[in-house]
């Protein structure tokens, strides 16, 4: 009923801004940046956990000089199964 992922991104590396019906959470591995949540701008380092709630568009910036991970989990899978996943990319 749970999704997981690990993200990484190279150094300068910015995402595709994207939108889903799934909650997700994330957790840095590793890596300095930032990450853009609807409007909100949040930097994030090693250790910290953050929340992208359900059909805010987000992406995520590397800001470091190295390689940034960004450990992720989801209510996709569910949502999947239930026929009720939206997605949506800019």
């Amino acid at each position: 009923t749970m999704g997981a992922e690990a993200q990484w991104l190279r150094p300068g590396e910015r995402t595709r801004a994207d939108r889903t019906t799934a909650s997700r959470v994330y957790h840095v591995i590793e890596g300095h940046g930032q990450s853009r949540v609807g409007e909100t701008v949040l930097t994030w380092a090693p250790g910290d956990t953050f929340v992208a709630p359900p059909w805010h568009f987000t992406d995520h910036a590397n800001r470091g000089d190295g390689p940034a991970c960004l450990f992720q989990f989801n209510d996709e899978p569910v949502l999947r199964a239930l026929v009720l996943l939206q997605e949506e990319a800019r």
